[in-house]
């Protein structure tokens, strides 16, 4: 399951999402900015659907996508409360850092940077929109990538 986690700064935002896939999807196609019928927008690529999940245009406009589940799926519980790795204090983009980074051992499953025989976080994007700049970040945890544009 991804997951998509914003918090606010001063005249803008940070969005962090992890992409959780199927370990036999393709590797995604890193971000490039794309031109539309009036500016730009920059996102990475599945290259089967050639569809995206985040993405970011030149007016600072940020779109992620999740899946949710249906049919009977049990919720299971993590034994830790996310509440201590996100409110650990009062640098909100720190604890954001480590949060998508989270691992629990023994838990892989239920870890925000998930690890299952079937399917495991296979890309970290982080979004930094203020007044003065759009920048995206793209970790394919082999390859980071970084697009930075002025803002519009």
């Amino acid at each position: 399951m991804c997951t998509v986690s914003i918090v606010p700064v001063v005249d803008g935002c940070r969005v962090m999402c992890n992409r959780d896939e199927r370990r036999t999807r393709a590797v995604a196609q890193p971000p490039r900015t794309w031109p539309t019928e009036v500016s730009w927008a920059t996102y990475p690529q599945d290259p089967v659907s050639g569809g995206t999940w985040i993405g970011v245009n030149d007016d600072g406009l940020v779109v992620a996508l999740l899946n949710r589940m249906v049919g009977s799926a049990k919720l299971r519980t993590a034994p830790h409360s996310f509440e201590r790795l996100v409110l650990a204090g009062d640098d909100w983009l720190r604890g954001q850092f480590w949060f998508h980074r989270h691992r629990w051992a023994g838990r892989l499953e239920l870890s925000v940077q998930m690890s299952r025989p079937d399917a495991c976080t296979v890309s970290r994007t982080t979004i930094d929109v203020t007044s003065r700049r759009i920048d995206l970040q793209y970790e394919s945890l082999a390859n980071p990538v970084s697009t930075q544009r002025p803002a519009a």
